[in-house]
């Protein structure tokens, strides 16, 4: 039996009544994650360090994953949703272009994690229609994926070089 298992049949090592883990030392292990698991805002990332820091100052026990964790989180969850959808277009597009993204997942990610939810601005159309024909391609269109897959680098460079203004769409 593991140790994490005998610590467990012990008694030692649990939930408490609020769910959180308790170790055989009786501190709770801090766990942040949404009640969800969705998406979690840019203020409720703050609020949560700032909980992490009054544990620590009150003597409670917080690993050290659980602060990288947190600190990661605040860096990387912008307070802007509509900013990081575009954000990662630009980032997407910028892999497709050099060559570190597979074009074809790209555009599909693109399509699917961002055109929608900024409800399919101009700018993401040609991205959109290349990830729609990558999607649904076969070999009796008569057409090489690899020329599908260059129009979809060439959308991107385009998006890329119109960054300024596809950001007022």
């Amino acid at each position: 039996m593991s140790l994490l298992g005998q610590l467990k049949a012990a008694g030692r090592y649990g939930t408490d009544r609020l769910g959180q883990e308790v170790s055989c030392r009786g501190y709770r292990r801090l766990r942040f994650s949404a009640p969800t698991g969705g998406p979690v805002s840019h203020d409720e990332v703050l609020k949560e360090l700032s909980r992490l820091a009054h544990e620590r100052a009150f003597g409670g026990y917080v690993g050290s994953d659980t602060l990288i964790q947190a600190g990661l989180d605040a860096l990387l969850v912008p307070a802007d949703a509509r900013a990081a959808r575009w954000a990662l277009a630009y980032w997407l597009a910028g892999q497709m272009v050099d060559g570190s993204l597979d074009p074809a997942a790209g555009a599909f990610r693109i399509w699917r994690d961002v055109a929608w939810d900024l409800d399919y601005p101009d700018a993401l159309q040609p991205l959109v229609v290349c990830a729609y024909n990558l999607d649904d391609w076969d070999d009796r269109w008569g057409v090489p994926v690899e020329k599908l897959k260059k129009e979809a680098i060439e959308a991107a460079a385009h998006f890329l070089a119109q960054q300024p203004q596809a950001e007022h769409d």
